[in-house]
């Protein structure tokens, strides 16, 4: 396995989900271990997946991006959420 940062990009629109990706594989020691575009989808793949740090947006479907956030911090505190 890679060393550096594991993370996971959780983003309702296409758009957004796709230019996250370009931005963090450009930088080096990055690697995005996973993506959801609703918020069940994105708590159960930060789990899974144990990514170092969730980059969350605030507006997904089926569970608010800021109870995603509460939901891992409280679950999983050392990780970094955004």
């Amino acid at each position: 396995m890679e060393s550096g940062r594991n993370v996971f990009i959780a983003a309702h629109q296409p758009l957004m989900l796709e230019g996250l990706k370009v931005l963090l594989r450009g930088l080096e020691g990055v690697r995005v271990c996973g993506e959801a575009s609703d918020g069940r989808a994105a708590l159960e793949g930060c789990e899974r997946l144990a990514a170092d740090l969730a980059v969350i947006e605030c507006g997904l479907p089926l569970l608010d991006g800021v109870c995603v956030m509460r939901l891992l911090k409280r679950r999983h505190p050392a990780r970094r959420v955004l």
